[in-house]
């Protein structure tokens, strides 16, 4: 019988050291995909900032023959 109850505690252990394994794998993993989130934001923040401001990095880049843009992205290309 305490052979058992011995097994029974073992096997008890092993699932409960995984399910927390587990629920801090993706405890981790949601963190790490916030952060990242995060970084993407203050990303696209910048950019906004910079068009709301009229700077802009890049050069103007001119469209060749064959290159068009649609009428509802005229504005926004330029």
């Amino acid at each position: 019988m305490k052979k058992y109850t011995n097994i029974i505690c073992m096997v008890a252990a092993v699932c409960l050291l995984g399910a927390a394994a587990f629920c801090g794998f993706r405890i981790y993993s949601h963190y790490a995909h916030e952060s990242e989130q995060e970084e993407v934001f203050e990303k696209i923040a910048e950019v906004v900032k910079q068009a709301q401001t009229g700077e802009s990095e890049t050069a103007d880049v001119l469209l060749t023959e064959k290159e068009t843009v649609l009428a509802e992205y005229c504005e926004l290309y330029l």
